[in-house]
């Protein structure tokens, strides 16, 4: 087993054929999206093996059904991401209701997976020995994301 991790970075005219003979070459088990661009949806092959799943962490822009040409075409491509999808993972409850109001279509099963993490016992007896009170009962929450409002972090906690 293997693992192919890629950045995508500059235009996709040259990399959705680029991408499309990775993901075919290598053959993977499952493909996961991180909050993927709407034009990836051009380089996932017809006829897959593997497993899909998107990872939204942030709500859906606010402008999914605006006017423009170019909001539509996206808002169309995305939509084919998330129904060509086997699961979606969501941060919070909130950010899975803002998705599933922006695409009422879809019916992707979707998992909530809150961005807290298991703390190692090193890390918490480390966290636990500068508590000032010296109680190594007290309650520890490892956050591992960026602090956004947009992603619904007050329902983790």
């Amino acid at each position: 087993a293997g693992v192919l991790y890629s950045v995508i970075t500059g235009t996709p005219v040259r990399l959705i054929p680029n991408l499309r003979r990775e993901l075919n070459g290598f053959a993977p088990s499952v493909v996961h999206l991180h909050l993927p661009p709407s034009w990836l949806v051009a380089s996932l092959p017809r006829q897959r093996s593997f497993i899909l799943v998107t990872h939204l962490h942030v709500r859906p822009t606010l402008q999914v059904h605006a006017k423009s040409m170019r909001r539509r075409l996206e808002s169309i491509a995305m939509e084919r991401i998330l129904k060509a999808s086997d699961v979606l993972i969501v941060i919070s409850n909130w950010v899975g209701a803002a998705w599933r109001k922006a695409y009422p279509g879809i019916a992707t099963p979707s998992r909530t997976i809150y961005n807290g993490i298991p703390l190692t016992p090193a890390l918490r007896s480390g966290l636990d020995s500068g508590n000032a009170s010296g109680d190594a009962s007290g309650f520890v929450v490892g956050v591992a994301c960026r602090l956004s409002n947009h992603k619904g972090i007050e329902e983790f906690l």
